[in-house]
């Protein structure tokens, strides 16, 4: 196969699983001989980097850039403030007008130091929001999620629009693409490309990963979540199904985020706090997730459940809320038993079900997500 070179573009390098799929795409590219290029449009505190030291890692703040113009300032803050308010959310629809162009500016940079990029691959809602008005062949969208916007509104139409129409769509999952071909059949837009390309998943670096050492993992028998504790993740569903399930497992949650003092709060009203651990954001979470008795993912959605392919891969069982997206791509064989419906009783049942039953994993069950043979998929 010819060497490309290929430039992936997030908004971001903090900790979260987006951003980690990005990682793996390009430290994948990179091991396939390819040359990888990772942009991010923002600094991070609590920045991961690719592995593999043949990958290319730029950073450009656009806003900053935009902001330091004078003009530009005053336009983010007419954005900011009349704009958003009279069309709530539409804030990246006006960003689009200046960070297209200095997209576009920064691409040359790249290009007239390292040349031609063949594939550009934009991963995240925030990042290709910012990129609406590109209108580039090589640029493939990479639709992580179900499409959080209301097609019966002119707003959503409008934004659908925007966002979608007539450019390369990849999914991350069959249940990703259903919902894209049913909601924009309700708006009247048509994709330029459409296809479904899973989360690239190195699973020999999580296994290795899981060895490490990790003094404060619990000595007794214990359930796990990872996640960020937003709404999406639906925390107060797993306190609840926890709760009534009577399991004597403790029950450990991983992530930070703006929920943790609600949820901590909210433990408490449950009279379980002292049976729960909140851990805070973890860089490694995988020997947590292997020493675990079970995975339990309690999401509103998730456009492919990369946590429950991270929990298998560290020799762990799951079980599953059934959630719009792709659970339904990784829960495949016998864990589909694993899947509950969307009600802490069923899910107590279901976490009841997962603790008493050990599922032996299948090797078949992760190779469909092998990094390389994702990221050669990519470039075809």
């Amino acid at each position: 196969m010819k060497k490309k070179k290929v430039l992936v573009v997030v908004r971001s390098l903090k900790i979260g699983g987006m951003e980690k799929v990005a990682i793996n795409l390009c430290d994948a590219l990179a091991e396939l001989g390819h040359e990888a290029h990772l942009l991010s449009f923002k600094k991070s505190s609590s920045a991961i980097v690719p592995s593999n030291s043949n990958v290319h890692l730029h950073q450009i703040d656009i806003d900053r850039i935009n902001r330091l113009t004078g003009i530009g300032f005053l336009y983010d803050l007419l954005i900011r403030i009349p704009l958003n308010l009279l069309i709530r959310k539409s804030g990246f629809i006006w960003r689009g007008y200046y960070t297209a162009p200095i997209f576009r500016w920064y691409l040359r940079v790249l290009e007239n130091r390292y040349g031609k990029f063949d594939k550009i691959i934009v991963r995240g809602q925030g990042t290709f929001e910012n990129l609406w008005r590109i209108h580039d062949q090589r640029v493939i969208i990479c639709l992580e999620n179900v499409i959080n916007l209301n097609p019966e509104t002119w707003k959503g139409r409008f934004f659908a629009s925007a966002l979608y129409h007539g450019k390369n769509i990849v999914c991350v999952s069959n249940g990703v693409q259903d919902n894209f071909i049913s909601f924009a059949k309700k708006v009247g837009i048509t994709a330029a490309k459409l296809n479904v390309i899973s989360n690239p998943m190195p699973i020999e670096q999580i296994r290795t990963l899981a060895q490490e050492g990790e003094q404060n993992i619990p000595v007794e028998p214990y359930i796990i979540n990872v996640a960020r504790l937003v709404p999406q993740k639906n925390h107060r569903l797993l306190l609840k199904a926890y709760a009534q399930s009577g399991i004597s497992e403790q029950l450990v949650i991983v992530g930070s985020g703006p929920l943790k003092s609600e949820l901590e709060c909210f433990a408490k009203e449950l009279g379980i706090e002292q049976r729960v651990t909140f851990t805070g954001e973890l860089l490694n979470p995988y020997p947590w997730m292997k020493h675990a008795r079970l995975f339990v993912l309690s999401s509103k959605i998730e456009g492919l459940g990369i946590v429950l392919i991270e929990s298998l891969a560290c020799g762990t069982a799951v079980v599953s809320v059934d959630c719009p997206g792709g659970i339904r791509d990784v829960l495949v064989d016998e864990q589909k038993e694993f899947i509950s419906e969307m009600t802490e009783q069923a899910l107590a049942k279901m976490i009841q079900k997962g603790v008493s039953r050990s599922l032996p994993i299948q090797e078949k069950w992760l190779t469909k997500f092998e990094a390389k043979s994702i990221a050669s998929a990519f470039i075809i």
